[in-house]
């Protein structure tokens, strides 16, 4: 249990670089290293320990790099804290699309979205239960994280159903 807390307070603050929505902290976000050797099973009860040892009210979000953690098990472990799977994209992988808490917190991380790409990314983002969405551009190699996070806003204003994107 000790790890497990340890790890807790090594979270990190979200801080998106474009907000629309309600003010405040974002969620913590934890990222779980990858990859696992092959023969290491996901840890469930250790995940459900830290998950445990967060402060209460504090939203989070939990990013599994190894696909072996891709369960409803894991799924329901999330949604039973209240945590948010990272949705990730890239290049070589995407995570499933899953909503495990009322927030949603993706990582776009493909070297470029064109238009069509980012109204799919705003349609699915829509279609989701969640009051208000975290949505992370890669800005490492190119900075243009910032230009395609007001164009995904751009393609999903208008839309009172869909949630607030941040």
């Amino acid at each position: 249990m000790d790890d497990a807390r340890r790890e807790a307070r090594r979270g990190r603050p979200g801080a998106g670089a474009l907000s629309r929505g309600r003010r405040g902290p974002g969620p913590v976000a934890r990222r779980r290293a990858g990859p696992a050797p092959p023969d290491q099973a996901p840890d469930l009860p250790r995940l459900e320990a830290f998950l445990a040892a967060l402060p209460r009210g504090q939203p989070v979000a939990v990013e599994f790099k190894n696909p072996a953690w891709r369960s409803e098990a894991l799924h329901a472990a999330l949604a039973a804290a209240g945590a948010a799977l990272c949705v990730t994209d890239t290049e070589e992988d995407a995570t499933p699309l899953v909503a495990t808490a009322d927030f949603g917190y993706l990582r776009l991380r493909r070297d470029d979205y064109d238009d069509t790409a980012l109204a799919r990314w705003a349609e699915r983002i829509a279609a989701q239960p969640w009051r208000e969405a975290y949505v992370f551009f890669r800005h490492e190699d190119t900075a243009r994280g910032t230009g395609l996070a007001a164009r995904l806003l751009e393609l999903a204003g208008g839309d009172a159903a869909s949630p607030a994107l941040r």
